[in-house]
């Protein structure tokens, strides 16, 4: 069994300037190999990439927070083939004014989707479920930013909308059992609130 991790971190801030900013990259190797092993199990081989990006303006009463997530991960066990164990793209700003002590009436924006198709081999391994823009959901929403430091913030949204979009007319559903899969809607909105802890690392 062996296990490689790479990573790289970043970082940019002054005194002087109201402009924070933050990135990481890591890279983790995984493999398996069983050879004569009573126990049983299969061999595999796996990698994991991610990325965080972040950009922070803070000055007077205005705080701006932007970050950017990356991660995708393959993994082949066995006879099993490849298989995606991680997909995500995710990107969130929120502006806030404050309002008192460690306290900002906000407003933010939330956006996710992935980067390639995802499947349920359960049902079907040829015939995708989900892809790039199929589903992406689309949050924004009014409230309030509790700040108390650098390493933690909570959005509290008492009123929210999300949009859910599908991007494309090709995937073919046909001969599938629609209570295990269902497609997505083109386009649905729900209203909604939110509580949101943040840990920066």
């Amino acid at each position: 069994m062996g296990i490689g991790t790479l990573s790289a971190q970043t970082a940019d801030s002054t005194q002087t300037s109201p402009w924070t900013k933050e990135g990481f990259a890591g890279l983790k190797l995984t493999q398996v190999s069983l050879t004569n092993w009573a126990a049983g199990g299969d061999n595999s081989v796996a990698f994991d990439l991610q990325g965080t990006y972040q950009i922070n303006y803070k000055k007077e009463k205005h705080l701006w927070t932007n970050r950017l997530e990356l991660a995708y991960g393959l993994n082949k066990t066995g006879e099993d083939g490849t298989r995606k164990a991680n997909d995500k793209i995710y990107l969130n700003t929120n502006y806030g004014y404050s309002i008192a002590k460690n306290w900002y009436a906000s407003a933010f924006a939330t956006f996710q989707t992935q980067f390639s198709p995802g499947y349920d081999y359960s049902v079907n391994k040829d015939v995708s479920i989900s892809e790039f823009m199929a589903p992406a959901y689309l949050t924004t929403g009014l409230g309030f930013t509790y700040e108390p430091g650098k390493i933690f913030t909570v959005v509290l949204s008492p009123a929210a909308w999300r949009g859910t979009f599908v991007l494309n007319d090709h995937q073919d559903f046909s001969g599938m059992d629609q209570q295990i899969i269902r497609r997505p809607e083109r386009r649905k909105t729900d209203t909604t609130g939110q509580q949101r802890p943040e840990y920066d690392q």
